[in-house]
């Protein structure tokens, strides 16, 4: 399943549900409906939560540059969970073309045909082979010039309209194994179609920290330092500067260009306990970060799960292509 329907899917039906009541202006209607709608294709009716962390996951995978230029590498890294100390392996491709999403590690189109069509739309240099190896991160280098891309964007690329909002799409896609559990996950890469593009930065998220005000908040770290109560609900706040939802010129209403604002996503992960919200969305002009990357955490009873300590993943999504995120454990209290 592709890692961006998987994680969106859930928030793309309950705003598409709510949309009317969210959403007060016209440009953010668009900006969520353009996140959400891409992420609602292809979902099931059914639903199963993403919260609980209890198996091998694949909850991330960050291209860092999110837009890499002609003749750059960007490096392809994977967010990966797991209660288990077996090794890990790691199998990556890529693809000219997105595909089916819930194929999406089978490349349509093969190596030697995509070669020649790039080759008639102006691409003479080599294209980097499917297979990228078996390292813990990807490399994949932009072998394309931004005209060709844009060529194809006008015309379609092996008969396909190609959706060409902030850049050419392809798709990078992975394989992880641990003994008999398998995960497989894809990301979408846009690639610039203009010469000298500023790529888009990943979101860049803060540390972990419980409390209801910023001055009772205790800052989570790795080694579990802090105690949570359990049975209650705990302000569970990530921190993030303001200057992370970037600030664009992308395309306004009138067709025209405007000064746009990126939506960011929160997605919440723990190995123990429930979340108020299992995802979080920040609307410029229509709610405040502070309150959107902020959930309400609930650890269960010592008898229903003993265990002392839980690890939290926040995982934040833009809308275009960034992802970052953030980790920390927390101990839990005791209870009869």
């Amino acid at each position: 399943m592709s890692l961006d329907r998987h994680f969106l899917c859930r928030a793309a039906r309950i705003v598409l549900v709510r949309g009317a009541r969210m959403i007060r202006h016209a440009i953010a209607t668009l900006l969520v409906l353009g996140l959400l709608s891409a992420a609602l294709a292809g979902c099931g009716a059914s639903f199963d939560s993403p919260t609980l962390l209890t198996k091998l996951r694949l909850l991330a995978l960050q291209s860092s540059p999110v837009n890499p230029a002609p003749g750059e590498t960007a490096t392809i890294a994977p967010l990966v969970y797991s209660p288990s100390d077996q090794p890990l392996a790691f199998r990556w491709s890529w693809c000219p073309l997105l595909g089916d999403a819930n194929q999406g590690d089978v490349c349509p189109i093969s190596y030697d045909d995509a070669t020649a069509m790039l080759a008639s739309s102006g691409v003479t240099a080599p294209l980097p082979p499917y297979d990228l190896g078996a390292a813990t991160t990807a490399a994949f280098t932009n072998p394309f010039p931004p005209d060709a891309l844009a060529g194809l964007c006008a015309a379609g690329f092996d008969g396909q309209t190609l959706d060409c909002r902030n850049g050419f799409p392809i798709r990078v896609s992975v394989r992880v194994t641990q003994a008999a559990a398998q995960q497989v996950g894809t990301t979408v890469v846009r690639l610039p179609l203009a010469a000298g593009a500023v790529s888009n930065a990943n979101p860049v998220p803060g540390a972990l920290s419980v409390g209801s005000t910023s001055q009772d908040a205790q800052v989570l770290d790795d080694a579990g330092s802090v105690s949570v109560p359990r049975l209650r609900d705990s302000p569970l706040h990530v921190a993030i500067d303001e200057s992370q939802a970037e600030t664009y010129l992308g395309a306004g209403l009138d067709g025209g260009i405007a000064t746009l604002r990126e939506t960011l996503l929160f997605s919440w992960f723990a190995e123990v306990g429930d979340f108020d919200n299992t995802r979080t969305l920040f609307i410029d002009g229509s709610n405040d970060l502070g309150g959107q990357s902020t959930d309400k955490w609930k650890p269960p009873a010592t008898r229903v799960d003993p265990r002392p300590t839980s690890r939290l993943i926040v995982v934040v999504r833009d809308d275009r292509g960034g992802v970052g995120w953030t980790t920390a454990a927390a101990s839990l209290a005791a209870t009869p």
